[in-house]
């Protein structure tokens, strides 16, 4: 299932915040504002319930790639990604994860086929990957930082930024 279409599905139970008032402000990242500057910055995200912080890219690989499947607090780690090639996902492939389009590709076809665990729901934008990361306690995908400009909603907090 696309996350479009996991989107539409809950668009009637999920409290959602329009996208205009969600990019208002920025005062729920304690001020962060993007400059022109920061265009090719990519921003890892939590679900703003998410106790767990931290800026380490080998925990964060593991995570998004499911190498653990549950956050501390027990909730199941749910993974986005985006489709195409964003400048965000060329920045979180290299950054973060150290691997091409192909290989990511590669690692969810055998991930899938060793041991049943299904890959990332794909975003076709990151207002569509704000949205969902802010709808699942245990998502964790990746922005660009262009996208959180004026962000006062806590649904979503950011863990790690990488250029």
């Amino acid at each position: 299932m696309t996350l479009a279409r996991w989107l539409e599905k809950r668009a009637g139970r999920v409290v959602s915040v329009s996208v205009l008032a969600f990019l208002a402000a920025m005062e729920g990242f304690g001020g962060y504002a993007p400059t022109a500057g920061q265009a090719d910055e990519v921003m890892v995200i939590v679900n703003g319930d998410n106790t767990w912080m931290t800026s380490d890219v080998r925990e964060i690989r593991t995570y998004w790639l499911k190498g653990r499947q549950e956050w501390p607090n027990g909730v199941r780690v749910s993974p986005a990604d985006r489709d195409g090639e964003s400048v965000a996902r060329k920045l979180f492939l290299a950054k973060v994860l150290g691997m091409s389009n192909d290989e990511v590709e590669r690692y969810w076809i055998e991930k899938r086929y060793q041991a049943g665990v299904s890959p990332p729901r794909k975003a076709a934008s990151d207002a569509q990957m704000i949205e969902f990361v802010g709808a699942v306690k245990g998502a964790v995908g990746f922005v660009d930082v262009r996208s959180l400009a004026g962000i006062t909603d806590r649904k979503v907090k950011v863990i790690a930024s990488y250029r």
